[in-house]
């Protein structure tokens, strides 16, 4: 923008002074900032990488806080194949012991009830009792869902007929072991298949 102005002045030199000012302000005052040795992409990354380590970290604390309160609930997730396929072992199915292989941390104590119930349905006496008895040893695993237990009961009740007895399965439910007691849960299983008389003689 060019302005052209004409000033009259007396003879005595004066410097005149002038002072030009617009109605509004019309320029951008801009800061240069400094690259990011990181790209926003990269920034962002960083970003919800720190927050997933803070919450694991604090669900670390927290676990610790309960003093092993969570491990009813943790335990599940580690120890409940071992303990299913250490039943399959006694039961003695082999198509029951690949397909827990295969499953490994899929199985669930209902689907596991549900498989000695389909090999023990259609088998022979001997092998129908070892199913029963499988089904039997699901019933000493704490912590379970009354609904898986109430399954295998049901199954129970099929495979037994009027040999059911009520009376043992809450005589199995009244010393249920935690899951994250191996040995003891282990043991139990293995007194009720080697000597089932005198395991339910309650």
């Amino acid at each position: 923008m060019n302005f052209s102005i004409l000033v009259d002045t007396p003879a005595t030199a004066t410097t005149p002074e002038f002072i030009l000012r617009s109605r509004e302000t019309l320029g951008v005052s801009q800061v240069e900032s400094s690259p990011s040795f990181l790209g926003d992409g990269k920034v962002a990354f960083l970003g919800s990488i720190s927050a997933t380590i803070s919450v694991f970290v604090f669900m670390l604390l927290g676990i610790r806080a309960t003093k092993g309160k969570l491990a009813p609930i943790l335990g599940p997730i580690s120890d409940r194949p071992n303990n299913l396929f250490y039943i399959s072992a006694y039961v003695g199915v082999p198509e029951l012991s690949r397909f827990l292989q295969k499953e490994d941390e899929r199985i669930t104590y209902l689907h596991m009830a549900d498989l000695l119930f389909a090999s023990g349905m259609n088998a022979d006496a001997e092998k129908k009792e070892v199913c029963i008895l499988g089904l039997k040893s699901l019933l000493l695993i704490e912590p379970m869902a009354k609904s898986s237990k109430d399954s295998i009961k049901d199954n129970l009740q099929t495979l037994e007929g009027p040999g059911f007895s009520e009376d043992d399965v809450e005589f199995l439910l009244s010393i249920s072991t935690n899951i994250t007691d191996r040995q003891e849960l282990r043991g139990k299983i293995r007194d009720i298949f080697s000597d089932k008389s005198n395991f339910f003689a309650h």
